[in-house]
């Protein structure tokens, strides 16, 4: 495991990312967590991940749409129960969005430990797919809507990969 790894105490939260396609990015590591926590609750609605997950682990339990009160009692029931916690979601553990991070920050709060384990992300299969280095001339990547509301400054040598565009 990585030099993030949790010692195995009581009550401790791992947020792992499934990557896309769950099946062939998922990672040794987060793999690992997956099959040996107690509890696994997912962030993954009705996705095709959601689906490789219930195969797997058919005890996961759902937290997509809850409000993030509701999400946060359940994890941290489980581990005030002293369980190896395994939170899932898709992608990059804290994207798109900020349920897992707002997430992991209330499980902070109540004094629990907290690490991240990503799968091959998005911005992974980006750079495959459209044959960038990003090492070359480095890389933007921004949000579409932060790009919108903020205009930062691009560096027009450098290639710009924008994301989320269908949530402008």
């Amino acid at each position: 495991m990585s030099q993030q790894t949790p010692q195995t105490t009581a009550g401790s939260l791992v947020v792992v990312g499934l990557g896309l396609a769950p099946a062939g990015q998922l990672t040794v590591e987060a793999a690992a967590w997956l099959d040996r926590a107690d509890a696994v609750y997912s962030l993954l609605g009705d996705s095709s991940p959601a689906g490789w997950l219930s195969a797997r682990r058919p005890s996961a339990i759902s937290l997509a749409g809850l409000p993030l009160d509701r999400a946060t009692t359940q994890l941290q029931t489980a581990l005030a129960a002293g369980q190896q916690v395994c939170l899932v979601t898709t992608g990059h553990p804290l994207l798109p969005g900020a349920a897992a991070l707002a997430l992991a920050g209330q499980v902070r709060q109540a004094g629990h430990q907290v690490w991240f384990t990503p799968a091959v992300s998005a911005e992974d299969c980006a750079y495959a797919d459209l044959g960038l280095d990003p090492g070359r001339r480095g890389c933007q990547s921004f949000t579409a809507t932060h790009w919108l509301l903020y205009r930062p400054h691009c560096d027009p040598a450098s290639p710009l990969i924008l994301w989320q565009l269908d949530q402008i």
